[in-house]
């Protein structure tokens, strides 16, 4: 979890997480089927919550700036350093308002290229309602953590080298508190000078309140009230310290319109359009480990710097709200990112047109209302002001839509 502080400069995405536990109780995968395990280089790194069979739900400063290659999912495991099933990680979308230095909407999504089976272990978990009443209920955060500090719970320590110094309790463990408000003890962040931006829901047991508060600080996991998922856990100051306070929680019904927008679309995107992505990934990978593990490395890769051929999984990538990346952004050095973004430009900027185009259409072709028992006739007619004889009006020409440019190629989407 990212420490916070006055300074607003402070990039808190480089800061090492710190996944802390105090006083979790140890719980089992089953009970809690929609928790996830998102790997880095194999090694657990941050959680995640099941949304649908193929997307997950996590925060963005974890997995900002980080080549997506390195990322796997393992879902349906009650320890964290187990599993042998890796969904491969082929999209992350991060929110487009992000802001890294005060973790403001601090929400991403993960698109992994095979569908999950449900069984009892592996099961999804929906969004709460945007208008059900949060505050006053029991909430659930569960999730993997450090080791007690006391010692006197059972743990077998792990460690990674993304939390060096730190000793990880791979067991699966649950705390629950009673969501309040108004909470006097967050106002402790503005007096040193931190303010809670809209989106955050600050939340828990501060240590001044009770001194065997449980808290469960751990990036990514999941804040559950009634059986639905009310946020996932941003940030925080400290987790079993005697200064500490309530953590910070993105709040999922403050997002619920760029869930509403975005999941519709990765859902409708298919095998067969991830198939290129799910290839080149398993390819780049596997060169990399042959060159890891040669005597003699070969020489480098020389790439000419053309634009970026337009796939057709773009046309829909295009539609969705946030930042997308794929490996496109982070093999051979970000050559092709810059052209990438270029182009989700003017797709976007088509699709805006388009909407504007058929908007218009609705207006004018709106069917004009016509008196009880009126024959209807093909054309309408108007009377002249000088003449006795019936006029025909002329058609209103519509605009067409923008013809391709030469950016598109024959293997887009429909219109």
């Amino acid at each position: 979890m990212a420490s916070y502080g006055r300074d607003k400069n402070i990039n808190l995405c480089k800061i090492n997480m710190r996944v802390e536990v105090f006083k979790g109780m140890r719980v089992a995968i089953r009970e809690h089927p929609y928790i996830a395990s998102v790997r880095r280089d194999l090694a657990h790194y941050c959680m995640a919550t099941m949304l649908t069979k193929n997307v997950f739900v996590t925060v963005a400063h974890p997995l900002i700036d980080i080549p997506i290659f390195e990322f796997t999912v393992v879902v349906g495991e009650n320890y964290s350093d187990r599993g042998s099933g890796l969904l491969t990680v082929t999209l992350i979308i991060i929110h487009e308002l992000f802001d890294r230095y005060t973790l403001a909407n601090d929400v991403a999504l993960i698109r992994v290229y095979e569908d999950t089976a449900y069984r009892c272990s592996v099961k999804s978990i929906q969004l709460v309602h945007p208008r059900i009443p949060l505050y006053d209920a029991r909430a659930f955060v569960t999730g993997w953590g450090r080791c007690d500090r006391t010692g006197r719970e059972l743990c077998l320590p792990r460690s990674t080298k993304f939390t060096p110094g730190e000793k990880l309790d791979p067991m699966l463990r649950s705390v629950s508190f009673i969501m309040k408000d108004p909470n006097p003890y967050c106002e402790g962040y503005r007096q040193n000078g931190v303010n809670l931006l809209p989106g955050m829901l600050c939340l828990g047991q501060a240590r001044e309140e009770n001194k065997m508060a449980p808290c469960l600080a751990a990036p990514g996991a999941p804040l559950v009230v009634e059986a639905h998922l009310a946020g996932v856990l941003s940030w925080g100051y400290g987790c079993g310290y005697d200064n500490d306070l309530p953590l910070i929680y993105t709040n999922m019904q403050y997002h619920q319109p760029w869930f509403l927008h975005n999941i519709p679309i990765l859902r409708h995107i298919t095998h067969d359009n991830l198939s290129i992505l799910f290839e080149a990934k398993r390819a780049y990978v596997m060169s990399m480990w042959l060159i890891m593990t040669r005597i003699h490395p070969p020489p480098p890769l020389v790439v000419q710097d053309k634009p970026l051929e337009m796939l057709k999984l773009d046309r829909e990538l295009a539609k969705i709200r946030g930042n997308v990346y794929d490996l496109r952004d982070f093999i051979f050095n970000g050559i092709h990112h810059l052209y990438k973004v270029r182009l989700y430009q003017i797709l976007r900027q088509r699709i805006r047109e388009r909407l504007v185009l058929e908007k218009l259409r609705d207006k004018l072709h709106r069917p004009t209302p016509q008196p009880f028992l009126n024959v209807s006739v093909e054309k309408e007619h108007v009377i002249a002001k000088d003449s006795d004889k019936f006029k025909p009006v002329e058609a209103v020409k519509i605009l067409s839509e923008p013809e391709k440019t030469e950016t598109d190629s024959e293997n887009s989407y429909g219109d």
